[in-house]
């Protein structure tokens, strides 16, 4: 069974890979009758906020703080990427913080949008701009993660190299795209400045709120079957952006919303998941018995995960948008 990863052959066993499969599907099974990890229930602190708007503050003045630490915690996470003194891993940690801090102001952009009405367009590009550069320093797809996970597994190496360092080899940050990163940021962070007088309050953030609520929830309860790998990426990015934006307002939510906060990042992450095993299946030579099971394991295993995202968010969503709405603002009224 010969994978093909980027621009590079390399060859895992056929029953290795198959029997590393059969492992994570065990212990993953095994870790669902025990319920979530410690860890996994606290999560991960680089995907939180890193600070959530205040009710009890005018709209404008929490925003200004909550945009200010935000745009200070992505430039922490590149100058983290930028220090070669730091070894591979810490700068990959780097990377990770910076660029969900991204995806973070991206939501925020769209929750507060009234406040910026003309620098829409430029924090948008800005943003998405920044991404793809971490995305090309970073140097490593989904898949080559997860055949490192199936190898790790059995402890079996995808050549006489190992796992460990070729990812430290392709994953090694280039100077140049984290000074672009920085100078994105810049212009992102002019574009969403909020000057005095913006136009902005709770009014419009939670109409804003229910309005990405509203986009999710139309995504879940539509037929999932047959839909092509682009619908469920955005809908996995639909998914991220309502969880960002109601981590941002976890202070103003109901205890309800925050729990379909968390289904919602359950949801998103088994989207990625299925992605990778799907594009794991596509690469593998099915010439052989063995990788012909190893390539139905693997679709199998992406069907799971895409019926695993699909019921979480169905149970996220429940409520509609109108209800989200009137529920946030009778909790902002009470603050």
């Amino acid at each position: 069974m010969t994978v093909i990863a980027r621009k590079d052959r390399v060859k895992i066993a056929p029953r290795v890979a198959l029997d590393a499969l059969e492992q994570q599907r065990a212990k993953r099974e095994s870790l669902s009758h025990r319920g979530p990890s410690p860890s996994l229930a606290a999560g991960d602190p680089a995907d939180r906020s890193a600070t959530q708007l205040d009710p009890t503050k005018n709209a404008r003045v929490t925003a200004r703080d909550v945009l200010r630490e935000e745009f200070a915690q992505v430039r922490r996470g590149v100058e983290r990427v930028a220090d070669e003194t730091l070894p591979v891993a810490d700068r990959l940690a780097g990377i990770h913080r910076a660029r969900r801090g991204l995806k973070r102001l991206g939501a925020l952009r769209d929750l507060l949008r009234a406040g910026f009405p003309r620098g829409q367009d430029a924090a948008r590009t800005s943003i998405r701009r920044a991404k793809e550069r971490l995305a090309e320093t970073r140097q490593r797809d989904a898949l080559a993660l997860l055949l490192e996970e199936l190898c790790a597994l059995r402890s079996h190496p995808l050549t006489s190299t190992s796992a460990h360092q070729i990812a430290a080899l392709q994953v090694a940050p280039q100077s140049q795209p984290v000074r672009d990163v920085l100078a994105d940021l810049s212009v992102a962070e002019r574009s969403m400045r909020l000057p005095s007088g913006a136009p902005i309050d709770w009014h419009e953030i939670t109409a804003q709120l229910a309005t990405t609520w509203g986009r999710a929830r139309i995504a879940a309860c539509q037929q999932w079957l047959g839909r092509t790998e682009s619908w469920m990426h955005e809908t996995r990015k639909q998914y991220q952006r309502l969880g960002d934006q109601l981590e941002a307002l976890a202070l103003c939510a109901t205890p309800s919303q925050l729990v379909a906060r968390k289904r919602l990042r359950v949801a998103a992450a088994q989207l990625g998941r299925a992605r990778d095993l799907g594009m794991l299946a596509e690469m593998i030579d099915r010439s052989s018995p063995e990788g012909r099971a190893v390539a139905n394991r693997a679709v199998k295993l992406r069907s799971r995960a895409v019926r695993v995202a699909r019921d979480t968010s169905r149970r996220a969503l429940v409520a509609t948008k109108l209800q989200t709405a009137r529920a946030m603002t009778q909790r902002i009224s009470r603050a």
